[in-house]
């Protein structure tokens, strides 16, 4: 089965039967963070497998919603590792209200993601690469400045440097959270943003396909702990102040970086991305017109052209 190209009218059979092949052969259990936060993890071993990749998610997203792409990976030979970040999906809550994505410091997201590392991926005795998409590539770029040699090649799917902030300037954001934290508390939401909506419109959304954006829809809507949509002061603080410190660390990536970005990205600002991009020094850059946030819910051709990238930039060596 390729899941690249399933037709979308057999989308949810095909679905569900990779997730039926995928629950057979799943690993999963917890890890506790110095810090004391547990994380849900799941590993997909497989057969023969010659190297294993590592899968980062987004802001407010899980590792189920990555399903699809998690069968990708395993068909090009790879065993796949992922877990929820600390605040998301199945793993431990940070905020009094299960719906706000909370973190004290932004960098406890790559202290997670090493500890996953050195945990599950480096035992595995196999090459490793790493896939990111959005606030996960944040994430990754610290992660990989402060690890050299760990990670081979890297792919940044419309990577976070900072969040779109609707015209106001990201200092002013800034101060707008420090002062509602004076207020009501930095694990308090950030009142400028609205509250999880469990049936968003599909035309103003992040993604351009329609039985991918359902299944996910459908995912949320079974399991209360996929249901987040706003952060907490300290959240927006946190990642309205990455900009200059991403930049430099990612000069200091020395590994091959695939960067995924979508020309009518509306999440993230693609001004930085372009920043980015000339900042690593070993880049492949590929904007893809028509394609918004959830560039791997892309309708065709966006979508192929997406999974090809891929393909191409992690062929074996």
């Amino acid at each position: 089965m390729n899941s690249v190209f399933l037709p979308d009218r057999a989308y949810p059979a095909a679905m569900a039967e990779i997730q039926a092949r995928l629950a057979a052969v799943a690993e999963t259990g917890t890890l506790l963070t110095p810090d004391g936060v547990r994380l849900a993890w799941v590993r997909y071993p497989l057969a023969g497998a010659g190297r294993v990749l590592v899968l980062v998610h987004g802001f407010t997203e899980f590792y189920r919603k990555y399903e699809e792409m998690i069968w990708f990976f395993r068909q090009m030979g790879y065993a796949v590792v992922s877990y929820d970040q600390r605040g998301h999906g199945l793993s431990q809550r940070l905020a009094e209200d299960p719906a706000l994505v909370h973190v004290d410091r932004f960098g406890h997201y790559a202290l997670d993601l090493d500890l996953v590392m050195r945990q599950l991926v480096l035992p595995m005795g196999l090459p490793v690469d790493l896939y990111s998409h959005s606030m996960g590539g944040a994430v990754s770029l610290e992660y990989l400045a402060s690890h050299p040699g760990v990670i081979r090649r890297a792919v940044l799917s419309a990577p976070m440097l900072c969040p779109v902030t609707a015209g106001v300037p990201r200092p002013v954001v800034r101060l707008a959270a420090r002062w509602e934290a004076a207020r009501r508390g930095w694990r308090a939401k950030f009142s400028h943003l609205e509250d999880y909506n469990p049936n968003p419109a599909f035309e103003t959304g992040t993604s351009t396909n329609r039985p991918r954006f359902d299944r996910h829809l459908a995912l949320r809507a079974a399991e209360p702990r996929y249901q987040q949509g706003p952060a907490t002061n300290r959240w927006i603080y946190e990642s309205t102040g990455l900009v200059r410190p991403l930049l430099r660390q990612a000069r200091q990536v020395e590994l091959p970086v695939l960067l995924l970005l979508a020309e009518q990205d509306g999440v993230v600002r693609t001004d930085l991305q372009k920043k980015l991009a000339r900042a690593l020094p070993h880049c492949r850059a590929l904007w893809l017109a028509g394609g918004r946030h959830t560039l791997y819910d892309a309708d065709d051709p966006v979508r192929t052209a997406y999974y090809r990238a891929m393909e191409e930039f992690l062929a074996p060596e």
